[in-house]
């Protein structure tokens, strides 16, 4: 897929991740279809006051391909 909306990503765990993590991972299906929603819609209210830092982060996602990367910036950067 070629488009700022349709890209593949690659996950990885963080040396940080609790053993759930791992666990959850191991489940997950090969393809995922998400949807990117504005993070000051879903984020729960205490994230205001203590937002996540990377010991919060137990799963990174990033473009599985350099040329992908635009598209990720792309998103990251768009007011959702």
């Amino acid at each position: 897929m070629h488009n700022a909306t349709h890209f593949h990503l690659t996950a990885y765990i963080s040396s940080k991740a609790s053993p759930k993590v791992n666990s959850a991972v191991t489940v997950l299906p090969e393809l995922l279809d998400v949807e990117m929603l504005s993070k000051r819609i879903i984020w729960p209210q205490s994230f205001a006051a203590n937002s996540p830092n990377s010991d919060c982060i137990g799963l990174y996602f990033f473009p599985q391909y350099e040329r992908y990367a635009s598209s990720m910036d792309y998103i990251l950067h768009t007011n959702w």
